[in-house]
């Protein structure tokens, strides 16, 4: 008989229609804080899927003193669905209902009021709304709520139309609404319009007094202002021990965007409110993160890094996910600005984020199957760029792949011989297991596609047959290559 199993991640158990018979989850706490009864019934949905299976069984592994938090997520219920485009505390709308409103007029989707408001009643929000206080009233007072917003911040600007005869000066109806820059480059970059105002200050403060001496200022610019306690909370003491140890100019930095020593000596103290939110406690936990990231494109190991801040290894990958994420919206934005400038600062840090690499090592990251580790031995062997790959040797690649691999001992007993590397044991993004040999024939392959794709993005068409042929045996089949045919004379 063959057993099936997946091993997965919690993204994975609730993000995919995986159907299943038997679901185990393995531990009640993820991430150090207890599963949510919503993830919980996402994962263990996964097992009797209907239409696909008739019973399923779902197995909630926890300690013993752990039992009572298991109960409480089994038998928990759902929270009601409620629309996210308000917030309940005091009806104001949401950013995301913002984001929404700018969304329609900035992509020419609606431009009068009567449109917006059409817009808007098909949303979850006016349902309940409606179905609440049985008319449209609150839902026209959250429209002109965040079209206020949007004037009053320069997002959108209206216009009256031309028409005979005139419309009144208060016919709202008839007034035509028009993205400004600061619109279209909000929605092109994905921002709400809350991160956005955030982002121009920061971005526009930094301009006037850059720390360039040291990348610590730049990274702070593209750690992303949202979902701030990502990276785990925070060890006050350590803190303040890190930032008395600073350097010169990431203590000036540390000044520039706010972060004081009062503020630290408060935390160690116990004396602040981290519950509640605040400016100054927002500056502090993005300069925390900031640190955090530092290190990781400095290519410090990631243990090291989830020692030295007290933060759990997947958070420290969340986070680096995040950021690189964060610095591709914020380069679009100031592209959209016209920040030319600024824009070429920050585009370089979405692979170093991306990879936790140094500056160095982002063309060779460049090919899929070269992660931070492997770029940075092949660099030190004198392979500095891509184009210097398509010449390589392809024995001399497989030792190379060989060193940066660490050692397993795949013997079945005690005692015995370990397995050699010519087995394919070596797992990269998007293909099977692969040998030394194979992931070699991989790098020159891919190496010489993105040369040659970057001569033709440059206008030169140069023939396929002049990029120096590699090593004999060089891989065509699409397994090897990515999914990318190459041409065999590449």
């Amino acid at each position: 008989n063959v057993i099936r199993v997946v091993v997965a991640t919690s993204t994975l158990s609730s993000g995919v229609n995986l159907p299943a018979r038997r679901v185990i989850i393995r531990s009640v706490v993820f991430n150090r804080d207890v599963i949510s009864v919503l993830c919980y019934r996402q994962m263990s949905g996964r097992a009797g899927r209907q239409g696909v299976d008739h019973r399923g069984e779902s197995i909630l592994v926890c300690k013993e003193t752990e039992r009572s938090k298991a109960v409480s997520v089994i038998s928990s219920q759902l929270a009601p669905v409620h629309s996210c485009l308000i917030r309940n505390s005091d009806e104001e709308p949401a950013s995301s209902m913002k984001r929404a409103i700018l969304e329609v007029i900035a992509s020419g989707i609606v431009k009068t009021r009567v449109e917006v408001e059409s817009y808007a009643s098909c949303t979850l929000l006016a349902a309940g709304l409606q179905a609440r206080n049985h008319d449209n009233t609150d839902t026209e007072n959250v429209i002109t709520c965040c079209v206020e917003y949007l004037q009053k911040y320069h997002f959108i600007h209206q216009i009256q139309p031309l028409t005979t005869p005139a419309p009144a000066a208060d016919d709202v109806a008839m007034v035509m609404y028009y993205p400004t820059q600061l619109g279209v480059a909000t929605l092109a970059s994905s921002l709400s319009p809350d991160d956005s105002l955030h982002v121009v200050a920061e971005l526009s403060s930094a301009m006037r007094n850059f720390v360039l001496d040291c990348e610590l200022h730049i990274v702070y610019q593209v750690t992303p202002v949202y979902n701030l306690n990502s990276a785990g909370n925070i060890d006050w003491r350590q803190y303040l021990n890190i930032y008395l140890n600073l350097s010169k100019s990431a203590r000036r930095v540390a000044e520039l965007v706010g972060v004081e020593e009062g503020f630290l000596t408060r935390g160690v103290q116990g004396r602040l409110n981290l519950s509640k939110p605040s400016v100054p406690l927002s500056i502090h936990r993005r300069f925390w993160t900031a640190l955090i990231l530092n290190q990781l494109i400095n290519e410090t190991p990631l243990n090291t890094v989830a020692e030295r801040f007290n933060t759990a290894r997947g958070q420290l990958q969340a986070l680096q996910q995040a950021a690189a994420t964060f610095t591709g919206m914020v380069t679009t934005f100031c592209a959209k600005l016209g920040w030319y400038n600024m824009q070429v600062l920050l585009a370089q840090f979405q692979a170093r984020l991306n990879f936790g690499v140094q500056q160095e090592l982002c063309d060779l990251v460049r090919v899929s199957v070269v992660n931070g580790v492997r770029a940075r031995v092949l660099f030190t062997a004198g392979y500095h760029t891509v184009a210097s790959l398509c010449t390589a040797d392809i024995t001399q690649l497989q030792i190379l792949i060989n060193n940066s691999t660490p050692f397993t001992h795949r013997g079945n007993h005690h005692g015995d011989r370990p397995a050699p590397h010519s087995s394919a044991s070596l797992w990269t993004s998007g293909l099977h297991g692969l040998t030394p040999t194979q992931i070699a024939r991989v790098i020159i392959d891919e190496a010489k596609t993105i040369v040659h794709t970057d001569l033709q993005e440059l206008g030169l068409n140069i023939p396929a047959q002049l990029l120096t042929v590699a090593a004999a045996g060089t891989a065509t089949d699409p397994q090897l290559t990515g999914g990318v045919r190459t041409d065999p004379q590449l």
